[in-house]
């Protein structure tokens, strides 16, 4: 187990907001739907970089989505914020995400569990 890594870690996790539906579930302006995943560091310790995992269900096997890892901070007291856009999303169904931390000496910890994005529009029944 590793010492602290962050003194705090805020989380959200942002629909694309302020874009008007049409009733068939499409942004009027064009833009695809989109879910915004967005984590706040106030300080790293040995922090190299963040994966982003996504599942269908808060209990169902959980698959890599980032094609690249984010690139983390490294050791700082500085507060970093990180994104990721998961363009690849069904508006009507509901998703939980994940993310890991993997640390400069290679290992891995999860910082970011079962984090829930409703759908954007009308849910599948």
């Amino acid at each position: 187990m590793h010492p602290q890594r962050f003194a705090m870690l805020l989380l959200s996790l942002l629909p694309v907001s302020g874009v008007a539906l049409a009733a068939d579930c499409k942004p009027a302006d064009g833009k695809p739907l989109l879910n915004r995943l967005h984590w706040t560091t106030a300080s790293e310790q040995d922090s190299f970089a963040f994966e982003v995992f996504r599942s269908d269900s808060e209990a169902g096997e959980a698959a890599r989505i980032t094609a690249t890892p984010i690139l983390a901070a490294g050791t700082t007291d500085e507060t970093h914020r990180y994104e990721y856009r998961d363009t690849a999303i069904d508006p009507q169904r509901s998703y939980w995400y994940s993310v890991d931390l993997i640390h400069t000496d290679g290992s891995r910890e999860r910082i970011i569990s079962a984090w829930k994005a409703e759908p954007l529009c009308g849910s599948k029944g």
